[in-house]
């Protein structure tokens, strides 16, 4: 008797063993990785596809159904594939100290993709290479960079214009060769030259060879110009900068293009088991590329970047096909990355089920090294999921668990998720990752504690998300709900005090309304000295509600979307109360008033269209203090009284109906960089309106809110964003409507309030 307890009891360990995540077995398949038979994996080559069949044999061990072309495993998708036959070399032919040869992989690195040529020319500085005189910047104008080598610096202005196009590199290099340049330099990281970084199909030109160089290089291009680079670039974002250093440089390259032109996804799926979520999808991946092997000999394993993460969903994989969840989990390992986010896009362009049945997307990147924390942005979406997990932690889980609201489109696999709508957790462990790019990242480097606690969450978030009761599809309406919780918006309804005795109630509403901060008011009223008594009683029941965080500047969106909490935000409703005394509304704001609201065209500071002597007093003093005046006030005559009096900053709160009848006014009258319409809507309302006032005010100049947010039904909303989404994507395509949906949802209210 007592050896069967004991049997069974040994079977429940190696079972409980077997289903739990496994650290150190995640580990192991980073070292298989990181071998020196598989290259660095570079994507387009054998020893990458060699990699990706060794992890396709170890998911069909596992028992994974396959999810990629033909039945198989690997999904296969076009791409630009070149390689390096000879090292690249660049030399400064006459700085001020005579002749400087440069190192390649420590003062420079070509670009994967770089053209081929050996060619000797004059260096000219070009800004950030941008020519769109329509937008009023030409870093290009008055230079000639005809049979010459071009320097310039990855970014672009500063100036509150949508430039997001202009910082690809294929922009970039297809305007220096539209220009007649012969080679181009990029100053992209800083201090060192970064190795991988990818010229796409899109820029590829054969004959041009592109470098990324340090900025040692480029302080000896400047040393000897009367030129400070630090000033220059500072100096950059505001104007144009071109000139020539009157320096020759050399430059030699050659890349070749490979017998193969494709690279490869890794794809399986575990089956959900409830008869109608099952047709819902997770997917869950992480790139499996890296960086290759240099012609010096220096193996770029990418162990943290990112084996760890093909490591890891391999592992969850393991883990997830012993458990009976309601959806469908496709595990993804995606090639090419490194090469511009290849695999990922093409999955999104061709994924393995119907593309508007994926509910989600956790992508893991560099999640091996730092501290042994986890660190996953995509607090705001699925709220009433996520807020009970969280809580269910205790101290020492919850200390190496950090949460961050919803990251938008970057270098990662996520983006083209993101960029259709698809809400997508990033996910990567905490601490420093100090060997980013290097030949340094190595197994060695790694923390098999951080791939445990990365493993362990991550688990742990699919179960909660797979086994959701309900549709996650929100009625065909996924992308509207996603614009709508990336997005942020103000209560500006004036909310009594009284609701903050009940922080969490109200918190609850607003978190899945998107709704990130509530304003309340000052009493109109009030006495002069019961104003600052008043004042101090909301600041005490904003101070001790657990749920909510004293509203400061832009930043405290952000801050209360990552951490589940609601802003609030005090408000001066109307002038009456400082009886025209400005030294109270400059003490007023520099305590923490967020807000002056003009919403009476009876308010004193008035004198019928116009505005009163004390109306200018008062305008020009919250403008000095940089105050923002909140009206909703749709008068073009006071409106332009405002602006006028000083360069106060206006949030302009109007109707549809309003702002049409006055967007000729607004056109001509209203800047970015002073003004700011907020559009209240309601669900009922056509989405055409918006796209009209979009492209017919500034850029920057038109933020999207709902009227009387908390009270609406949020199915209403996602409806009426997915109908603004798809107006947009279908008359632009998907990548112009994502940024149009990010800047009228979120992005242009957090810039014109600022930090």
């Amino acid at each position: 008797m007592k050896k069967s307890v004991i049997f069974v009891l040994l079977l429940f360990s190696f079972t409980a063993a077997q289903d739990a995540f496994d650290g150190s077995a995640a580990f192991s398949y980073v070292e298989e990785l990181c071998l020196p038979k598989y290259k660095g994996r570079k994507t387009g080559t054998t020893e990458a596809r060699n990699a990706a069949l060794w992890i396709s044999n170890q998911l069909k061990s596992w028992g994974l159904t396959p999810m990629g072309d033909e039945n198989g495993y690997l999904q296969i998708f076009p791409m630009l594939v070149t390689e390096q036959k000879k090292k690249a070399k660049l030399k400064l032919l006459n700085s001020s100290y005579g002749a400087i040869e440069y190192r390649e992989n420590v003062d420079f690195i070509p670009y994967q993709n770089s053209g081929s040529a050996e060619l000797s020319a004059e260096v000219v500085f070009i800004g950030y290479g941008i020519s769109e005189p329509s937008m009023g910047w030409d870093d290009y104008a008055g230079m000639d960079v005809k049979g010459k080598i071009v320097l310039i610096q990855r970014g672009v202005p500063q100036n509150g214009q949508d430039w997001a196009f202009a910082n690809e590199r294929f922009y970039k290099v297809r305007t220096a060769e539209q220009k007649g340049a012969s080679g181009l330099l990029m100053l992209d990281r800083g201090d060192w030259p970064l190795r991988g970084v990818t010229i796409t199909a899109e820029g590829y030109r054969p004959h041009m060879p592109i470098f990324n160089i340090s900025k040692k290089v480029a302080r000896d291009l400047f040393t000897g110009c009367h030129k400070n680079i630090d000033h220059l670039l500072r100096d950059l974002a505001d104007k144009p900068h071109s000139f020539s250093f009157h320096r020759r440089m050399a430059m030699s390259s050659r890349f070749d293009l490979a017998a193969v032109q494709e690279g490869e996804n890794v794809l399986v799926v575990v089956r959900g088991t409830d008869p109608v979520l099952a047709d819902e999808y997770l997917v869950v991946g992480a790139h499996m590329d890296h960086n290759g092997l240099s012609l010096d000999g220096h193996l770029y394993a990418g162990a943290d970047d990112n084996a760890s993460g093909t490591a890891v969903v391999m592992e969850m994989a393991r883990v997830i096909r012993q458990k009976k969840l309601k959806r469908s989990i496709i595990f993804a390992c995606f090639g090419g990355e490194e090469q511009g986010l290849l695999g990922s896009r093409y999955f999104t362009l061709h994924p393995s089920v119907p593309a508007e049945k994926i509910v989600a997307n956790v992508n893991l990147d560099m999640v091996g090294a730092g501290d042994g924390g986890v660190s996953i942005s995509g607090r705001n979406y699925f709220f009433d999921l996520l807020d009970p997990w969280v809580r269910s932690h205790n101290d020492s889980v919850s200390k190496k668990l950090k949460l961050y609201r919803g990251s938008g489109v970057f270098g990662s696999d996520h983006a083209y998720f993101v960029e259709q709508g698809i809400p997508a957790f990033y996910v990567s462990s905490t601490g420093d990752h100090p060997f980013y790019h290097q030949f340094e990242d190595d197994p060695s480097t790694l923390n098999v504690q951080a791939l445990q606690v990365v493993g362990e969450r991550c688990v742990e978030l699919l179960t909660v998300l797979a086994d959701a009761p309900g549709t996650l599809l929100f009625g065909g309406n996924r992308s509207g709900y996603f614009f709508h919780l990336f997005g942020d918006q103000i209560d500006f309804s004036f909310q009594p005090a009284t609701t903050l005795a009940k922080a969490d109630s109200l918190r609850d509403r607003a978190i899945p309304a998107a709704v990130r901060c509530v304003v309340y008011p000052l009493p109109a009223t009030a006495e002069e000295k019961d104003l600052f008594a008043a004042y101090d009683d909301l600041e005490r029941r904003i101070r001790e509600g657990s749920k909510l965080l004293r509203f400061k500047n832009s930043v405290s969106f952000d801050e209360a979307a990552s951490g589940a909490r609601l802003c609030a935000a005090i408000a001066l409703n109307g002038t009456e109360s400082l009886h025209q005394n400005a030294a109270h509304a400059r003490l007023l704001y520099r305590a923490g008033v967020n807000w002056l609201c003009l919403r009476s065209p009876q308010d004193p500071v008035f004198d019928g269209k116009g505005l009163s002597s004390w109306g200018h007093t008062l305008v020009q003093t919250w403008a000095e203090e940089n105050g923002v005046v909140e009206t909703t006030l749709a008068d073009s005559a006071q409106i332009s009284a405002l602006l006028a009096a000083g360069r106060v900053k206006l949030l302009l709160r109007l109707t549809p109906t309003q702002a049409l009848n006055l967007q000729g006014f607004l056109a001509q009258r209203l800047d970015k960089k002073q003004s700011l319409v907020i559009l209240e809507t309601t669900p009922d309302q056509p989405v055409d309106s918006v796209w009209q006032l979009y492209d017919r005010l500034p850029a920057g100049l038109l933020h999207v809110a709902f009227a009387k947010t908390l009270s609406l039904a949020p199915e209403g909303k996602y409806q009426w964003v997915q109908k603004l989404y798809e107006a947009r994507r279908n008359q632009h395509g998907v990548a112009k409507a994502y940024a149009a949906m990010t800047q009228v949802m979120t992005d242009n209210i957090k810039k014109f309030i600022g930090r």
